[in-house]
């Protein structure tokens, strides 16, 4: 089942934020797509707060692993594929467009 953007936000912000372990998230974007193959993806970019504090290179490798779960009890198939990008890196540019 193909989910709105907006419930997918709603799912994945709380484990996206419990798993950066103390980055605020500013925005997360999401871009639903299909893959090479005809499989559903999500391009999710984490926009988060760097002024606070790096994230531990750990916490974004292991994401998939923790979002996946909360997905798939939704009913969502879409594999997640995340970027995070740091707010200072956007310059003039609105968190949301990022």
């Amino acid at each position: 089942m193909a989910h709105d953007v907006k419930t997918i936000r709603d799912l994945l912000w709380p484990v996206v934020e419990r798993e950066l372990g103390g980055p605020k998230i500013v925005a997360l974007n999401i871009r639903p797509e299909l893959d090479r193959d005809g499989d559903p993806v999500l391009f999710i970019t984490v926009v988060f707060d760097d002024r606070m504090k790096d994230i531990h290179p750990k916490a974004l490798t292991g994401m998939v692993r923790k979002v996946r779960p909360t997905l798939l009890k939704a009913g969502e198939k879409s594999f997640p594929v995340f970027t995070y990008v740091g707010r200072s890196e956007l310059g003039k540019i609105k968190p949301d467009a990022a």
